[in-house]
This record gives structure tokens, C-alpha cells and sequence, in this order.
């Protein structure tokens, strides 16, 4: 049997960060890569798949943009995503996962959440929710349960998606934003930011100033209802707008 490498190298030379890797032997197993926001995340995730047999954890990044690019090279089965607080991001994310590997299986793992929201992932493409204050081997079954494509929604929130439920006519599904939204100039700004470029850089390239090139991207930001240049980078991977 083989094993990987240390560090993966994407098969675009653009990228300039390269997706983390642990190595492992190549068998029947479930490959876990791992989204977070805090390094101490990272080592709840590690303790908590290496006590379930057959999961290894093949990847892991901080950055939502890069984690994406990564996840479509690598193509796991499991897709943890760990977020403090739901936010339109998480929406944006499991849309861009399923619409680009429509076979993996995803759970968010989230600290703050409330009904919209929950159902909201759901209807992104996420199969499971778990409170991030729940214990490591509840943690571990609910892994288990969304590897093998069942639903896995916290206890905690069962009351939740019941009364949201029975008014589900009324609830409203969070939409992604349209491409219709950003001007044309608008959009050649977002494909350049999703490829990291600065706004000096983006600015040499298309023959523009540095303020104007900040203006559009307070624009973009505005009109996506994304907090920063990461969100947007998502977004603008999720309309297919990004190479």
C-alpha cells in the first residue's frame, strides 16, 4: 500500500498555498477533509477521527477559499466544516460543495445557530448539524452517520426544525446572491479578487486606480451582504464566476 505525501501540490501553479495533509495508507477508508476557524479546532477534529475506525483526516485549511479550491481537487467523502456562528458564508459553501462534488457528505459543526439557519444549511446540501459543545464521541457518531449518507441534526435542535416545520410554507429559503447584481466591470474585479490579487494588483490589471478598484469591492461587498474579500471569493466561486 501507498501512502500520501505530506503536502499535496494543486495542479494549478497559481495557487500559492498548498492543502495540509496528513499521510495515510491507501485502503478502503472514509477521507475526511476539514474546514475550521481556530487552530484548536483542528486537534478536537484530529483526537475525535482517530477514534473511529476507517475515517482518516486527509486535509485541513482556514481559508474557505482556498478549502474549496482544495476540496474539488481531492474530492473526500467527508467534509467537516467547523463555524462559530452560521453565517451566509456557510450557505454559499455547502451550495459550491454540492454543486461541485454532489456525491460528498457534509456536516457543519457550529457553536450558535438558530432555526433559519439550520434549515437553511440543509437546504444547501449539508446532511448534518452538531453543536460544537457536545461531547467527542457524540461528535464521532455523528461523523459516523453522515459518512454513510444519513442525517445527523443535534438534539438541541430538534425542537427547532419541528416548530420550523409546521410553518415551512412560510419560511424563507436563503437565496445566493444573483450574477445580475454585480456590473460587468464588477464582475471582472470579483474573478480577480477570488485569485487572491491585492487591489494594487488588481488595479495594474486592468488599467484602473488603486481607489477605484476599492470602490468596486466596497460595492461587490455590499451588494453580495459579504463582510470581506474571503466571502466574496466564496461567493464568486459559487456563481462560477471565478477560474
Amino acid at each position: 500500500m501507498q501512502s500520501f505525501k505530506a503536502t499535496f501540490k494543486s495542479r494549478s501553479n497559481n495557487d500559492a498555498q498548498a492543502i495540509n495533509f496528513a499521510p495515510y495508507l491507501a485502503t478502503e477508508l472514509t477521507r475526511v477533509y476539514f474546514i475550521h476557524s481556530e487552530p484548536d479546532d483542528l486537534k478536537r477534529i484530529e483526537s475525535t477521527l482517530s477514534a473511529l475506525p476507517g475515517f482518516c483526516l486527509i486535509g485541513w485549511q482556514m481559508n474557505r477559499n482556498v478549502a474549496l479550491k482544495d476540496i474539488i481537487q481531492v474530492r473526500p467523502e467527508l467534509i467537516v466544516v467547523y463555524s462559530s456562528c452560521i453565517s451566509n458564508l456557510d450557505f454559499a459553501l455547502a451550495r459550491a460543495i454540492k454543486e461541485e462534488i454532489p456525491t460528498t457528505n457534509l456536516i457543519f459543526v457550529a457553536g450558535e445557530s438558530d432555526s433559519k439557519q439550520l434549515q437553511g444549511l440543509m437546504r444547501a446540501g449539508a446532511s448534518g448539524y452538531c453543536s460544537a459543545s457536545v461531547a467527542s464521541h457524540i461528535l464521532g457518531l455523528a461523523f459516523q452517520t453522515v459518512a454513510i449518507g444519513g442525517v445527523w441534526i443535534d438534539p438541541t435542535a430538534t425542537d427547532i426544525f419541528a416548530a420550523t416545520n409546521e410553518d415551512d410554507d412560510e419560511s424563507e429559503e436563503v437565496s445566493p446572491p444573483a450574477p445580475s447584481l454585480l456590473s460587468d466591470r464588477e464582475t471582472q474585479v470579483l474573478n480577480l479578487v477570488a485569485e487572491g490579487l491585492t487591489n494594487q494588483e488588481i488595479a495594474e490589471r486592468l488599467w484602473l486606480s488603486r481607489e477605484t478598484v476599492k470602490s468596486h469591492v466596497k460595492k461587490i461587498m455590499r451588494k453580495l451582504a459579504v463582510k470581506d474579500r474571503t466571502q466574496a471569493a466564496v461567493a464568486a466561486l459559487r456563481l462560477g464566476l471565478s477560474v
